[in-house]
């Protein structure tokens, strides 16, 4: 019984992450074109991409970690979403 409470606090807490993640790269995605001025904005597209994909990676774990999907396909899918968000 604790075990399983514990995938789940973990699951949850993977999930938020994932949310402020997702939110933080919406936030910069959508304040590009206001910010085209800045000298960092050609950047800003690569933080919000990998802002972006480091998201689904986490939410694809949270997955993996409450068995809604299972598989070695969803794992590789995952680790390519990893490592692409670490290219980014």
């Amino acid at each position: 019984m604790q075990m399983g409470s514990l995938c789940l606090a973990c699951g949850f807490a993977l999930f938020i992450t994932g949310l402020a993640t997702f939110v933080m790269g919406q936030a910069i995605l959508l304040s590009l074109p206001r910010g085209h001025r800045l000298p960092l904005a050609r950047q800003l597209r690569y933080l919000g991409a990998f802002a972006l994909v480091q998201s689904l990676a986490t939410w694809l774990s949270v997955a993996l970690l409450w068995g809604m999907v299972s598989g070695p396909a969803v794992c590789y899918i995952q680790i390519g979403l990893s490592a692409i968000a670490a290219a980014l």
